[in-house]
């Protein structure tokens, strides 16, 4: 039987960027006594407003039973309470835990749907701005990557998919509700909100897409996708999965069942290659 399990957060987070107590320094120099266990750290979609592990459990439990890893998931703080960047540094909080836990960044995949996703790429987008070393690798389902809403999927999609497209009020749209009214227009770009926005995704650990043909998402993941592609030290894989909906991982369909799969075979092949710097 695969081992899962997730542990919940609730404490404010410290300006991490401020990088000068102890635990900072041996997290840099690799100090800290390490394990050789590889695990996965699952991030939850939910749009930064809801779901949570337990929304996502039967997800976990799948991706822990295909790559024969333990899954170490946790509950971040939501928005309207929480506004960023309190996400992202409840996620970066994790992952610094893991490390001062044993773990090697070398040995730890990160794995997200939708917002989730999004934070999957925001996290290494902090670490690599900030020095901290980055993780195995990323598997993406249907990550948002846009918080503007500007691509046309989210239209011409709106019949396929179950994500509700009616954003016109401020208080029915998660992106307003994560970054505040007043901020909006200023940080819908930003790379640690709209990761398809960064200056670059050059040395990225390697990154597994995987998003249905189907879903209000699809051009923003087709344009980070090409984004991605065009770098020259970050390898991706891309997979789009024909008339499949927004993060179709979590239904019962044998699409979903060859995409969590090739999520095996992915994190599989991690292992054997050498691991970025």
């Amino acid at each position: 039987m695969s081992r899962c399990y997730n542990l919940v957060y609730s404490w404010t987070i410290p300006n991490i960027s401020e990088n000068t107590d102890e635990g900072s320094a041996s997290r840099r120099n690799g100090e800290l006594n390490k394990t050789d266990e590889k695990v996965i750290m699952f991030i939850h979609g939910g749009g930064y407003i809801s779901m949570s592990t337990k929304t996502h459990r039967d997800l976990i439990h799948k991706v822990s039973k295909v790559t024969g890893r333990r899954v170490f998931a946790f509950d971040y703080r939501l928005s309207p309470e929480t506004r960023f960047p309190g996400a992202l540094y409840d996620t970066v909080q994790a992952y610094l835990y893991l490390i001062d836990t044993g773990m090697d960044p070398k040995n730890i995949t990160l794995i997200g749907d939708s917002a989730g996703g999004g934070l999957c790429l925001a996290l290494p987008f902090y670490l690599r701005d900030h020095g901290f070393p980055l993780p195995e690798g990323i598997v993406l389902f249907s990550p948002w990557v846009d918080l503007t809403f500007t691509y046309p999927s989210w239209k011409y999609n709106a019949c396929y998919d179950y994500l509700p497209t009616d954003i016109s009020s401020w208080d029915k749209n998660p992106a307003i509700l994560y970054l505040g009214a007043e901020n909006h227009a200023q940080l819908c770009r930003h790379p640690y909100v709209s990761p398809l926005y960064a200056e670059n995704f050059e040395g990225l650990p390697p990154i597994l897409i995987q998003y249905g043909g189907g879903e209000t998402l699809r051009d923003e993941i087709v344009e980070l996708a090409r984004k991605v592609k065009g770098s020259r030290t970050t390898v991706v894989q891309v997979e789009e999965y024909e008339d499949m909906p927004h993060v179709f991982q979590l239904l019962p369909l044998d699409k979903s069942q060859q995409a969590i799969a090739n999520v095996g075979r992915f994190v599989s092949a991690l292992q054997r290659s050498p691991s970025p710097e």
